[in-house]
């Protein structure tokens, strides 16, 4: 999917002069309201930009409705031959229609559920449309599956409404490439901590204690050399190893919510943290 549509939600700034809008791609926009017909889209940090070039948003005549497609992470359930999705950022139920992609997804939900109705974390490419609905009333939105990516048991959508900070935020390991990482109390689960000021993060590894340096700028992100203590953990070993692989294969990240997560330069996904303080 080289283009797609975003979804979240939308405030009004603090001087009630603009708008911001938080999506679900790490992306937060501002707008100045310049008249009832004009917004002026700001910089990331609700300044005027100052260019040559237009960024005035002009008022249409009439809404000219479309099917967002984009990029969606949500709770997902099936049960009693119907299937519905909980998207993360705004908490919005769509019903999940049984076309494109959607026998993948049964499936694999199917093959990682504990209990039947349980709610997982998945990742697909969706078609937001609008159908009627099952009761035969009205219509309602549905996400038709164009493709499954993945499905996550064990986690959540965390806390999507504010965005936790990178740094002063204590970030617990919850996935480590395709496994999922249990907690085990903190301090003695996995967990970075990114000094602000420093450029230095500490954390653990579950068993011994991490410390190196880092570079971010924007949404790149770079660990320097990263040094573990030598505490013999025979049954950790294999993820310590891992998680330090992970760290240093690491090029971006995005935070969406309470979620933290490792990309390499590729976009391959290396690794999911959750905040549990911020």
């Amino acid at each position: 999917m080289t283009e797609s549509d975003d979804i979240g939600r939308w405030t009004v700034s603090s001087d009630g002069r603009g708008i911001v809008l938080r999506g679900s791609q790490d992306k937060t926009l501002h707008f100045l309201l310049k008249d009832p017909n004009r917004l002026r889209k700001l910089d990331i940090q609700g300044r005027e930009i100052q260019s040559i070039l237009n960024y005035d948003l002009a008022r249409e005549p009439g809404f000219v409705g479309f099917e967002p497609r984009l990029q969606i992470r949500g709770m997902y359930r099936y049960l009693a031959d119907a299937a519905l999705l909980r998207e993360c950022v705004t908490g919005r139920r769509y019903a999940v229609p049984a076309r494109a992609d959607n026998l993948a997804l049964e499936q694999a939900y199917l093959k990682a559920r504990r209990e039947p109705g349980e709610e997982l974390l998945v990742n697909a490419e969706v078609r937001i449309v609008r159908q009627p609905r099952m009761d035969g009333t009205g219509v309602e939105e549905a996400v038709v599956i164009e493709r499954f990516s993945s499905i996550w048991p064990g986690e959540t959508c965390g806390t999507p409404t504010v965005d936790a900070e990178l740094t002063n935020t204590y970030w617990r390991l919850v996935r480590l490439g395709k496994d999922a990482i249990a907690s085990s109390g903190e301090g003695r689960e996995p967990h970075l901590r990114f000094l602000p000021g420093e450029d230095r993060v500490q954390g653990s590894t579950g068993c011994n204690r991490l410390i190196g340096s880092y570079e971010q700028t924007g949404t790149r992100l770079r660990f320097g050399a990263v040094a573990t203590t030598r505490m013999a953990c025979p049954e950790a070993t294999s993820q310590e190893q891992d998680i330090v692989k992970a760290l240093e294969a690491t090029r971006r990240f995005t935070i969406v919510g309470s979620h933290l997560e490792l990309h390499a330069d590729d976009g391959r996904f290396l690794a999911r943290f959750e905040a549990t303080h911020f």
